[in-house]
């Protein structure tokens, strides 16, 4: 039976509960700022890397993770005992990573299967889609139907399904759609739509998901 991994860079925002739950692997970008270099989210949190912004007054250099570093994390995910990895990264016109990472999944062929994975995005919209392939493989659809699945999601973006509220991110227009329903035999009504920025992360988007539909219009006041 083949067992499936989801990786992915640290440019995927998602809250770190969501990586804990979902089991999502992260490679980390490095970040430098002057002479110091950082590992995002391993030596810098979120908090810390805006804090070194406002006390040097500079903004750092980043640089996507080496292939020795992708063929460090496919190699302990085979020790982990996964045999196919679905590496899912930022857009390849904005950085080099996916290219380093289909250096890496040549580097370990004879070990482990890897499927590097240009998301054609970033951010929260490629954390959703690391979300719906660790959901499908869970269901036990195949690796070549999920990536089939994200191939469609793009750029309509992935529709999230919660147990009263359910949403879509279209990257293209840049636009987040959120409906809900007041009970389980209601139909579906549309809550609210607005533009976001691209800049925005899973943090700033996710609490219109929350499963509880009062709290949920609460994040989204008219």
């Amino acid at each position: 039976m083949t067992t499936i991994k989801v990786l992915t860079d640290s440019s995927c925002d998602l809250p770190p509960d969501y990586f804990r739950e979902y089991g999502i692997g992260v490679v980390p970008i490095s970040i430098r700022f002057g002479d110091r270099v950082y590992l995002e989210g391993v030596d810098l949190d979120r908090n810390a890397f805006y804090q070194k912004v406002n006390e040097l007054g500079i903004l750092p250099k980043t640089s996507q993770p080496s292939v020795g570093e992708f063929a460090a994390a496919y190699r302990a995910c085979a020790a982990q005992g996964y045999d196919t990895l679905l590496s899912v990264h930022v857009a390849s016109t904005l950085s080099g990573t996916t290219n380093s990472a289909t250096l890496a999944a040549q580097e370990v062929a004879g070990e482990v299967k890897v499927i590097p994975y240009d998301s054609l995005s970033g951010s929260a919209a490629m954390g959703f889609m690391c979300v719906e392939a660790v959901r499908m493989a869970r269901a036990g659809k195949s690796v070549s139907e999920i990536v089939t699945r994200l191939n469609e999601a793009w750029p309509v973006g992935i529709k999230w399904v919660g147990e009263y509220v359910r949403a879509t991110i279209n990257t293209a227009e840049q636009r987040l759609t959120v409906w809900y329903q007041p009970d389980a035999d209601s139909e579906w009504r549309l809550l609210k739509t607005r533009q976001f920025r691209i800049s925005e992360t899973a943090h700033d988007l996710l609490p219109a998901f929350r499963r509880n539909r009062t709290r949920c219009r609460e994040c989204w006041p008219d």
